[in-house]
């Protein structure tokens, strides 16, 4: 078994897991680890030691430099590009024209997250390394209910709103914590993974690998384009936490539609004076080039912002923080 497990980290097959589970923060990622993903794209990078992507920022920040934190989905977490083609590389670069060295962008982006998880997240992690601004990257799906069960979460209490802990008692996250040697494997991932993929009905993928196209036809799905309905009692949660993101000064809190929001939504954002920024001409034109932005011609999937996407929207919030800078 030994030997199964240095020869599939040594050869690439499988890697431990990226994720680990914090009495605080809940599931996160596990500082310090090697990622090689491939989905639509293809990744291959590293959760720096401060348990964030891309490179790693000492949390004491000279006075001179400005730093912005990213905080959202899958979409911000952009297991799809390397990191030289994500939009917070783009951003920063473009940033740092005005004056070199005095821009850091940071990314804190997780699978799963919602504005719940978001929020959590910015109070008690992304808070420590004093960021000047932070961006959250919502759209109305992020307004709905968490995929991941297991961790804090958020309450209204006559019309309070609280921070819930009592994941910590639950017998999931204690047989979670108990099992976490044997979750942190190689051997654990892959089949974890195979297992995923059985259940989902990929069993071509599992035994082929990259030639499983062959064996099942590849189906492409459009992004929707519809706006989700987000049911009262968790939209009156999203609205008592854009609330209170409204009333932090510093840093200053910019929200980034990632997609459609209702118009209702829209409406309360700006009722909050809290800044949005909308890419969607950005990604508008793309389209109008003939370019889908969420299109990957290497697996034939529509999903993730593709390399196009990520040079648009990086170009895009550089231009806005710029303004945003110069206020």
């Amino acid at each position: 078994m030994v030997l199964l497990e240095v020869f599939l980290r040594w050869s690439g097959t499988s890697m431990p897991a990226l994720v680990t589970d914090d009495d605080s923060l809940g599931r996160i990622l596990k500082p310090n680890t090697d990622i090689l993903l491939v989905n639509e794209g293809f990744y291959m990078g590293r959760v720096n030691q401060g348990g964030y992507l891309g490179p790693y920022f000492p949390e004491s920040k000279p006075d001179r430099v400005i730093r912005i934190a990213l905080v959202g989905d899958s979409y911000v977490a952009g297991f799809q590009v390397f990191d030289r083609h994500h939009f917070r590389t783009i951003m920063q670069e473009r940033l740092q024209r005005l004056v070199p060295d005095s821009v850091q962008v940071l990314n804190f982006g997780f699978a799963g997250f919602n504005l719940e998880r978001m929020y959590i997240y910015y109070k008690r992690r992304i808070a420590t390394v004093r960021p000047d601004y932070v961006l959250f990257f919502i759209g109305m799906d992020d307004l709905t209910e968490s995929d991941k069960k297991i961790g804090p979460f958020c309450t209204l209490q006559d019309g309070r709103l609280l921070i819930d802990d009592t994941f910590r008692d639950s017998p999931d996250y204690q047989r979670i914590k108990a099992l976490h040697r044997i979750r942190d494997t190689a051997f654990y991932s892959l089949h974890k993974k195979a297992l995923e993929m059985y259940l989902a009905g990929q069993t071509p993928r599992i035994l082929f690998d990259k030639m499983a196209f062959l064996f099942s036809p590849v189906t492409v799905s459009a992004p929707q384009d519809t706006v989700m309905t987000v049911p009262s009692d968790r939209l009156a949660l999203a609205q008592e936490i854009l609330r209170e993101l409204a009333q932090v000064k510093d840093p200053r809190v910019i929200l980034v539609v990632k997609n459609r929001l209702s118009e209702g939504m829209v409406r309360f954002i700006a009722a909050q004076n809290l800044p949005l920024f909308n890419p969607a001409g950005a990604l508008d034109s793309l389209r109008t080039a003939g370019i889908d932005p969420n299109y990957w011609k290497s697996s034939s999937r529509s999903g993730h912002w593709n390399h196009h996407a990520h040079r648009a929207i990086g170009n895009y919030l550089a231009s806005e923080m710029r303004k945003m800078m110069q206020e």
